[in-house]
Formats: structure tokens, C-alpha cells, sequence
């Protein structure tokens, strides 16, 4: 399949895991944890679900913090994870948040740690471990 270089993605804000059609997403949302100022959201393109993403923002300190970059196996190595992460950037200068900070972990087996690391590195991220 040939990526989508101009993907355009959209992130909602949910309620809940039942906010999801998507059963990998709706299980991910299960799964995952919520802090007071943990935020989650589907990340939508075309108006399909595409991806979950858990947010905290910390304008005391200037930081967005990215718990979890969440797309499902079947459209993986397409471009969204590439288009999620652009608009979290997007979301996070016109917030005036200047620090985007992530601790890559792995969500799955279907990718390494190391491998994940990396992708974040092609994309000027440096690793954090501290978050």
C-alpha cells in the first residue's frame, strides 16, 4: 500500500473505551492508564480511526508528555504513526508547549523496544527514559 504523505489527522478527545469501533483501539483504551491529567484520544484520518493516543500537558513546565502512540497491527508501516505524532507536535506549539517529551515502550510483541526507539529517533526525538 502506498503511504499517505499528506495524511491529515484529527485527534478527539474520548470518554471512554467505548468510544471506539475499532476493536484493537477500543481494547488498547481498556488497557491503558489514566492519571489525573492523562488525557486520551482517538486519532482520526478521513474521519476513520486510525490510532489511540495518551496525552498529559504540564504548561508549568512547558511539556507535553506522550504515554502512548497506540495504531493497530492492520494498517501499521502506512504513515499513521508518523501522522499522529505531526499533529501532536502541531497540538503542542500552538499550546505553546515547547517540550515534547516520551519514554518508548513497546505496546506489543509485533515491535521491539530497540526498533521503537529508533523510530523515534528518525523522527529528532531524543529518548527518554525519566518520564
Amino acid at each position: 500500500m502506498i503511504k499517505d504523505i499528506f495524511m491529515i489527522i484529527e485527534l478527539v478527545q474520548t470518554n471512554g473505551p467505548d468510544d471506539f469501533e475499532f476493536p484493537e483501539l477500543k481494547k488498547r483504551a481498556k488497557e491503558s492508564s489514566r492519571a489525573s491529567k492523562t488525557k486520551h484520544y482517538k486519532a482520526l484520518s478521513h474521519g476513520k480511526e486510525v490510532a489511540f493516543v495518551s496525552l498529559e500537558r504540564w504548561p508549568e513546565f512547558n511539556q507535553m508528555v506522550v504515554y502512548e502512540i497506540f495504531v493497530p497491527f492492520s494498517i501499521r508501516q502506512q504513515g499513521v504513526g508518523t501522522a499522529v505524532l505531526n499533529e501532536i507536535e502541531h497540538i503542542s506549539a500552538r499550546e505553546g508547549l515547547a517540550d515534547i517529551r516520551l519514554r518508548p515502550s513497546p505496546l506489543d510483541t509485533d515491535i521491539t523496544k530497540a526498533a521503537l526507539i529508533d523510530w523515534y529517533k528518525k523522527r529528532g526525538y531524543d529518548c527518554d527514559t525519566s518520564v
